[in-house]
């Protein structure tokens, strides 16, 4: 009977523990994704004025790049390629977490 009794407790403990991890995983996950959803459209103005030609530019400055954008492309044009820093941010951030 005690040994049965313990070995329920065990259980508890380790399904407890694995449900921790899961959670962090988890956490970490929406916690990069969020990052990305949030920094990519900053990242996007700056590599269009790093990338412009400096004889022709098509912005003068980060303000009219912010508005010519999605006047030209719509909003989205602040999230085109989005799909790969996102597909890449969980998985690291994940193990961020899952370790702490």
């Amino acid at each position: 009977l005690w040994s049965s009794s313990m070995s329920q407790e065990s259980q508890k403990k380790e399904s407890g523990a694995f449900v921790n991890v899961l959670k962090s995983l988890t956490a970490g996950t929406v916690a990069g994704v969020a990052q990305v959803i949030t920094g990519y459209p900053l990242d996007t103005v700056k590599i269009r004025l790093q990338t412009q030609d400096p004889k022709n530019p098509k912005f003068n400055g980060a303000l009219d790049c912010i508005k010519q954008t999605p006047r030209n492309e719509g909003p989205r044009g602040f999230f085109k390629g989005m799909s790969t820093p996102i597909a890449g941010v969980g998985g690291p951030n994940a193990a961020l977490f899952g370790a702490s």
